[in-house]
């Protein structure tokens, strides 16, 4: 009969994760708390069972499984001590750390496996024990021989310096990728890209107006030089549009201009007149 009142309480599933021996207990307490005899017992044992432990059912015969301590029987031998300690023992050998798992989740999880596979361990050997899987289990090799190399007393120790040395690492990380940025951008030349401004296509357009000046003033240079290399009086025959400078005709030049000859054969006739006249009057003196 059911104690104290009528209220049924359910029993917690099993699945084979958690420890055997603690289930059990519990299932226990609960079956007499309902006032559960030994068929109930066994058939409420036998729906509470997942996963591997479900499986176990499929082993017995089947008035086996109507027999409460029978049942028991298949499960200890499954889930119990004997068997699952070298399980455990397994996985802790090969337990390493997960890539998104932190370093006190994988302390936590060390702590759980040993507290399994060596559940009559002294509590000395527990601690020596975690801290040397926790430190075989590092995925990295540096910071596994230098955690090694500290001579942690225990797994506290050894989870205080895995972590301050993974920060530190990061931290450098940090700034090694930051240096090496930095002098990326400085090494690189930026062109820009921006399209040119009003003002920078006003002053390319003065300096082709002012090339193309300059290239016609040039010309006119060389023209003008070709003009007076041409001989005497070219250059005033050109300005003056072929007339004669002497006597504003044309039909010839300057040097031919009749005028300039008439004065030039009459200041020769004068010098002529004054050298005549100037001679008798040497021979007197003489």
């Amino acid at each position: 009969m059911p104690i104290g009142n009528t209220h049924r309480a359910p029993p917690p599933t099993f699945d084979g994760s958690t420890p055997w021996k603690d289930y059990l207990v519990q299932f226990e307490l609960i079956a007499e708390l309902n006032g559960w005899d030994e068929r109930c017992r066994s058939l409420q044992l036998a729906a509470s069972l997942r996963g591997p432990a479900q499986a176990v059912l499929a082993d017995m015969e089947p008035v086996r499984r109507r027999r409460f301590h029978l049942l028991v029987d298949a499960l200890e031998q499954r889930f119990g001590k004997r068997n699952q300690t070298e399980v455990f023992k397994a996985i802790l050998r090969n337990r390493s750390r997960n890539p998104t798992e932190t370093l006190p989740e994988l302390a936590h999880d060390i702590k759980r496996l040993l507290s399994r596979a060596y559940p009559d361990a002294s509590l000395e050997m527990k601690e020596t024990l975690a801290k040397d899987f926790f430190i075989d289990a590092l995925g990295d090799s540096d910071i596994k021989w230098k955690v090694y190399q500290a001579r942690p007393r225990c797994l506290e120790d050894a989870v205080t310096i895995a972590v301050e040395l993974e920060a530190f690492g990061l931290a450098e990380s940090k700034k090694s990728s930051s240096r090496k940025l930095a002098v990326r951008t400085v090494g690189e030349k930026v062109e820009p890209k921006t399209k040119p401004e009003v003002g920078d296509e006003l002053a390319k357009t003065l300096m082709t107006a002012l090339e193309k000046g300059f290239q016609t003033l040039t010309q006119q240079f060389s023209q003008l030089q070709t003009s007076r290399q041409s001989g005497p009086g070219g250059y005033r025959r050109k300005m003056n549009d072929g007339k004669c400078w002497e006597c504003g005709e044309t039909g010839h030049f300057s040097r031919d201009c009749p005028e300039r000859k008439k004065d030039r054969l009459s200041q020769e006739s004068t010098n002529d007149r004054e050298t005549s006249s100037s001679q008798p009057r040497r021979a007197e003196t003489g």
